[in-house]
């Protein structure tokens, strides 16, 4: 069971599931968002993330990346992208690869244009690395799904820090 003022890596995978800011903290936000959860399943609202409510929420999020976000960046995505593949997903892609790379420190050379090339390649294959997902050769709507809520993220925390 999680409560406020926990800290582990369990609850920064509570909190990645939540879809929320990821700071290894039970803190009042992830609460908040527990008690949204067993509102919607119509569960004890405890604000505690047991059994029950745990499960909840992996199939809450199971369900939710089954289904391509929708985003600005992608018009009408078709899934899976592939070295060699180009048009303007693939632009929208590599500007979301380039903001979450950047916030990871990587080294390489930042993914641009339409095209989907080597530098496009080695950015998946190092945040799937990261995100420790399976090896899939391209991008596919998984990866991308967990690519745009890093994204997301990113976001919520470059507006809390300005």
């Amino acid at each position: 069971m999680y409560r406020i003022d926990n800290t582990s890596a369990a609850i920064k995978e509570l909190q990645r599931l939540l879809r929320i800011n990821q700071t290894t903290i039970y803190d009042q936000a992830t609460r908040n968002a527990v008690l949204r959860i067993q509102n919607e399943q119509g569960l004890d609202q405890t604000g505690v993330a047991d059994y029950q409510t745990f499960t909840a929420i992996v199939e809450k999020y199971h369900d939710y990346n089954s289904q391509i976000w929708n985003s600005d960046y992608l018009f009408n995505p078709k899934f899976p992208y592939i070295l060699g593949d180009m048009d303007d997903n693939i632009g929208r892609i590599n500007d979301v690869l380039s903001i979450v790379l950047k916030d990871y420190s990587y080294e390489g050379l930042l993914p641009k244009g339409t095209y989907y090339g080597d530098d496009t390649q080695n950015a998946a294959e190092y945040l799937r690395k990261i995100f420790k997902m399976q090896y899939f050769d391209g991008i596919d709507a998984k990866f991308m799904n967990r690519l745009l809520i890093e994204k997301n993220a990113i976001d919520i925390k470059d507006t809390k820090s300005k």
